[in-house]
């Protein structure tokens, strides 16, 4: 073994030169600047291995330093199995250097092996956040050495950076006075305070009140105002914010401080700029639609704005709640305009299932939906009018542009449109036979509902739900249901090794990687009696009830988001070729770097999925 730093200086100069040729033509060192590549070049130390000689001994030491490897190639061990081999420009070590933690994993050479052998770059380099290592681990999600950017970064924000300081008017003043000062001053909104709270007057209104002759230009301000003003306290993130005014259809939100008084006044244009403006245009032509053709208009805009978002650096997870709100805002807009008239029992709730439920959903992803309903005094409501008034709603689903759930998670079979009586009575049924893998998924459908209309009436259902199924044979039951979702185990050069040898040689990211962290949270959730909410939220709240360790937490939430990120982009390539979106990715596409990302992933389900199984909690079934 070698320094560059020791050797004659003719020797280092040659060397050195060697190693910034070779290091940057290496992701992530070609990141780096000329200076910084310098000096990370000038601190390599050489080291050969001869072949099956032991690098990183598993469970050893907390590791210092990193490798790259040069030439030869070396294997990873988990627990004496080879899962990948590391060739020329891979690196390895990093993971124990970043995390702190005992190395998890086992290198041993394969061949002659010579590899560059690197200090910790966080203490050497002037911009070590240009490197980006960010892996998954069995006990933590790996730190990001990599800064944000795009709007990825501009929606972590605290909202009080992007909004403009409030401005005040008298309620007694006239629309033409306001609008006179709004149009001298450039202005798009001001506030007013009216008993005791406050208002908001905006140039929407305006166009919404004034130009369309409603309110006249004399009359008070107060007459065109939004009272009360909805609002956000100071802290709040621009993509909460941001999230709420798609939601909600609006422009802008004020901003309160400590004492609840507004202090500015936060417009989406302010928050991330005109290539994020889209999501609300298209949800304002769908709660505009008064006609299915005018609907079906608006949702054709869906699409070409995902891929907008997708291309101004949107992250899959923000993507993905606002695709979710706007199909919400599109399929309540559809039962309003569609809905036959007296076949529905006036207390009843439509629900969305799946990944839309959890806004977690692909472009395409189809539409699983339920019905409960609850009939009045004196209502008559037979079960078979109520379906046949959920299918003719539903049936215009594929007009809009929208697709059915093709495995019959739809409110017009009788699985999926019940009573609340018969809602009760077969979430009983569930809990009394928790063997039956067809009530499990039942369950599991209902467990992630959320509703689109009668919210009130779906609170009540879910809340029965969680009473039949809250008990401990029932909650068992799910949890080793859940564990049944495998991932692959793993990746050798490139190729799945799948358990049961489906799909050799590619990987249905969905199925072997989505799949069995969206069902094991589901699981810990209700276990934990708070079932609802997205993944992401149900793996906070196992954390939270002891359920999960919070490093399992957040190493499976970074691997739910890879994997989703994944999927995604290859739903948006497929929507812009006008492809039918892939079902199945060949590993060997994806990039060196995300591949071992994946595995690494994967590797962490398995075992946090052991750790569960041999749970005392799950033992004693």
């Amino acid at each position: 073994m070698f320094a560059a730093e020791h050797r004659p200086d003719s020797f280092r100069r040659a060397h050195v030169q060697e190693f910034i040729d070779f290091l940057g033509h290496q992701s992530p060192y070609d990141r780096l600047g000329p200076e910084d590549l310098e000096r990370l070049a000038r601190s390599i130390e050489v080291e050969f291995f001869p072949a099956d000689t032991w690098i990183v001994v598993e469970g050893g030491e907390t590791l210092d330093h990193l490798w790259v490897v040069r030439t030869g190639s070396v294997g990873i061990l988990d627990r004496g199995r080879v899962v990948d081999v590391l060739e020329a420009g891979d690196t390895f070590g990093h993971i124990s250097l970043l995390s702190g933690l005992r190395p998890a994993l086992a290198v041993r050479s394969i061949e002659d092996t010579i590899c560059y052998r690197l200090p910790d770059p966080r203490q050497l380099l002037e911009h070590p956040e240009l490197l980006q290592f960010s892996h998954y681990n069995t006990l933590v999600a790996r730190e990001r050495l990599i800064a944000a950017g795009g709007a990825t970064a501009q929606f972590d924000r605290d909202i009080t950076v992007a909004m403009r300081p409030a401005e005040w008017c008298d309620p007694s003043e006239t629309v033409r006075q306001v609008a006179l000062r709004l149009t001298e001053n450039h202005q798009s909104a001001l506030l007013i305070e009216v008993d005791g709270g406050y208002g908001i007057v905006t140039d929407d209104d305006f166009r919404r009140e004034v130009a369309t002759g409603r309110v006249g230009i004399d009359q008070p301000i107060s007459a065109i105002a939004s009272i009360p003003a909805i609002s956000v306290p100071a802290g709040t993130t621009v993509w909460t914010t941001y999230l709420d005014m798609v939601e909600r259809g609006i422009q802008r939100m004020v901003v309160t401080g400590p004492s609840g008084r507004p202090i500015g006044v936060a417009g989406l244009m302010d928050m991330i700029g005109s290539d994020i403006h889209h999501p609300l245009v298209v949800r304002t032509a769908i709660t505009r639609a008064r006609t299915l053709d005018e609907l079906a208009a608006a949702t054709a805009l869906i699409l070409p704005t995902l891929i907008d978002l997708h291309d101004a650096d949107m992250s899959s997870r923000q993507l993905g709640a606002i695709h979710a709100t706007i199909v919400e805002s599109a399929i309540r807009q559809l039962v309003e305009l569609s809905t036959p008239v007296g076949v529905f029992p006036a207390a009843h709730t439509w629900l969305l299932l799946g990944s839309q439920a959890r806004h977690e959903p692909l472009p395409r992803s189809d539409i699983d939906t339920a019905f409960a309903w609850k009939p009045g005094a004196g209502e008559d409501a037979p079960a078979d009018a109520i379906r046949s008034g959920l299918a003719s709603v539903l049936g215009h689903l594929v007009p809009l542009g929208f697709e059915p759930c093709p495995h019959d998670a739809n409110a017009y079979y009788p699985l999926f449109s019940r009573s609340m009586d018969a809602w009760g009575r077969a979430a009983k049924k569930w809990a009394d036979d928790p063997a039956e893998p067809g009530y499990l998924i039942l369950a599991s459908a209902m467990l992630d509902a959320r509703p689109i209309t009668g919210p009130e009436l779906a609170d009540q259902l879910h809340a029965r739900l969680l009473v039949r199924l809250g008990g401990d044979e029932f909650l068992r039951a799910m949890l080793r249901f859940a564990l049944t979702e495998k991932p692959p185990a793993g990746f050798v050069r490139g190729f799945v090794v799948e358990r049961l040898g489906e799909h050799h040689g590619q990987l249905d990211l969905k199925r072997a990687g989505l799949r069995p962290i969206v069902s094991m949270a589901r699981a810990l959730a209700l276990r934990a009696g708070r079932a609802r909410g997205t993944t992401l939220e149900r793996l906070d709240t196992a954390a939270q009830a002891g359920l999960l360790s919070s490093e399992e937490a957040e190493t499976l939430k970074s691997v739910f988001l890879l994997c989703y990120d994944l999927v995604l982009d290859a739903d948006i390539r497929a929507a812009r070729a006008g492809e039918h979106a892939a079902a199945l990715l060949d590993p060997g596409d994806l990039e060196p770097l995300r591949r071992r990302y994946l595995r690494d992933g994967f590797r962490s389900i398995d075992r946090i999925q052991d750790r569960l199984a041999s749970d005392r909690y799950l033992a004693s079934a």
